[in-house]
């Protein structure tokens, strides 16, 4: 039906493509786990914050208050974002470098 060389050019085809497509998969998937791990780490800050505000309530100030505020606030943050937002190499942002790993620690 088809020469030899239109299957070879068919099969590469299908190959480069499942290549691809796996690929962005791959990239997906890791900013899928860049956001998780970025929202993990300010959530796990911000419970520390509240089970210290809840244990000692007579001396939780604004600014504790404020604090707890910030976490949540940035764990929405890295919720929201978009994954090119996570991925940029900005120093200043909580999930900056490379794909799943998470350097930038929260204050």
């Amino acid at each position: 039906m088809f020469p030899k060389r239109w299957t070879a050019i068919i099969v590469i085809v299908v190959v480069l493509t499942a290549v691809i497509v796996t690929f962005s998969q791959y990239r997906r998937a890791a900013a899928f786990e860049g956001r998780l791990g970025c929202v993990a780490t300010w959530l796990e800050e911000a419970k520390v914050t509240h089970v210290l505000q809840m244990k000692d309530r007579i001396n939780t100030t604004e600014d504790s208050m404020r604090k707890l505020m910030d976490q949540i606030e940035r764990a929405y943050g890295c919720a929201t974002r978009p994954p090119s937002y996570l991925h940029s190499e900005s120093r200043d942002r909580p999930a900056s470098g490379q794909y799943g790993s998470h350097p930038v620690q929260p204050h």
